[in-house]
């Protein structure tokens, strides 16, 4: 089971994503961050990417210990 993603945009929304896997960023060569996840109301996988030109931040849920 993937994790939980919180996502901010610089207009000042914020989605949630459940089932989060295959989390990728890129700081140095990409303005992107990219990841699998399942959609709770469509119940389908999908593969999103955002674009940090409109994302403020996010937060990836931390594996337990």
């Amino acid at each position: 089971m993937g994790k939980t993603l919180a996502i901010w945009f610089k207009n000042g929304t914020t989605s949630y994503f459940e089932g989060v896997e295959n989390f990728e960023h890129g700081w140095m060569n990409t303005d992107m961050i990219s990841f699998d996840y399942f959609g709770v109301r469509s119940q389908v996988k999908r593969h999103a990417v955002f674009n940090f030109k409109v994302i403020a931040g996010y937060a990836l849920e931390e594996d337990g210990e």
